[in-house]
């Protein structure tokens, strides 16, 4: 019934007495059955898709689903595109969309690629923003300098702290003071503010390490 719809029950697309187009698909004389198609009255869109929508292009959607793993963002209707978890921002390690992005959001995204036999679109929304660290990060963060944070996030081996519009370093349990630490969640909370030094900040892994000793 569609190329691009995920079509579950016939009402979603038709009600009894509607005018269709449609083409004939088969014909089985035995069981005296007509088969009959209705996308196929029409052009895939699907088949001229990297014509309307170049990879390296941007284009505007709106979110239509959450996952785990990133979020659905119709770029027309009936064609959705996946932004994953990883492509919605630089420096935030996000392990769901939500925190960035809520059903209905209207984004801006680059197509990223498209793989027309799979029907699949890959979008990114960081990707239309320089990446940070390149030059921002490197110029601004420099082994010794002492920064504010705020943590973001407790583990059994330390917490993040974000320290720069969003950026997050590791503050090592075996860093988080002069005197031995045993449990994090014992020694900071989740939105406490505090002074941090950097330790290193690792360009090719993209990881940043903090200590509060000496502060």
């Amino acid at each position: 019934m569609s190329w691009t719809r995920q079509v579950t029950h016939p009402n979603e697309l038709v009600k009894p007495a509607d005018k269709v187009k449609v083409m004939v698909l088969d014909i089985d004389h035995e069981k005296q059955e007509i088969s009959l198609g209705m996308k196929q009255a029409d052009s895939n869109p699907w088949d001229s898709i990297k014509d309307k929508f170049p990879v390296g292009g941007k284009v505007h959607g709106k979110v239509k689903n959450l996952t785990n793993y990133g979020a659905f963002v119709e770029i027309e209707p009936g064609i959705e595109g996946l932004l994953h978890v990883n492509d919605i921002s630089w420096t935030k390690k996000l392990t769901h969309p939500s925190p960035e992005l809520n059903k209905g959001d209207a984004v801006e995204c680059v197509i990223l690629d498209i793989d027309k036999e799979r029907q699949r679109i890959s979008l990114g929304m960081k990707q239309m923003q320089e990446d940070p660290w390149v030059s921002e990060i490197p110029n601004k963060l420099k082994k010794g300098l002492v920064v504010d944070g705020k943590v973001t996030k407790i583990t059994n081996f330390g917490v993040f702290v974000e320290i720069l519009n969003g950026l997050e370093g590791l503050l090592h349990i075996s860093e988080m003071g002069d005197k031995p630490v045993e449990k994090p969640e014992e020694a900071l909370q989740v939105g406490q503010e505090i002074k941090v030094k950097v330790l290193n900040v690792d360009l090719e892994t993209r990881k940043i390490g903090l200590s509060m000793k000496g502060v």
